[in-house]
């Protein structure tokens, strides 16, 4: 049976993938739940831990597109720049860090 997500309201767009949950609400604002899996939430005070209730992405605002993929997410905002946090095991940041570096706090892609 659906039930709401505890709190949450003024959803714009709604990633999901394998562990975690990625949202943008309609003022921009990025929020995650699930599994902080190598900081794939965009926040280290959680990593690798379960966060079951919605949760703020650090330092995100403006957010216009969300991607999540097993272990990482990505994030289009506003002043088109792109973001991306969580495990690089392939490089799919495309950040220029070593493969299989963690990334838990978002950084400025392009």
């Amino acid at each position: 049976m659906p039930f709401q997500v505890t709190g949450w309201s003024g959803t714009g767009i709604v990633a999901a993938a394998a562990y975690h949950v990625v949202a943008a609400r309609t003022d921009g604002s990025l929020w995650g739940w699930g599994l902080n899996f190598n900081g794939c939430l965009g926040n280290p005070a959680t990593l690798d831990n379960l966060v079951p209730t919605p949760s703020p992405v650090v330092g995100q605002s403006g957010a216009t597109a969300v991607a999540a993929a097993e272990g990482f997410t990505l994030a289009l905002r506003s002043d088109g720049t792109l973001w991306g946090f969580g495990f690089n095991t392939e490089g799919q940041l495309g950040s220029g860090l070593p493969v299989y570096a963690t990334r838990p706090i978002p950084s400025q892609l392009y």
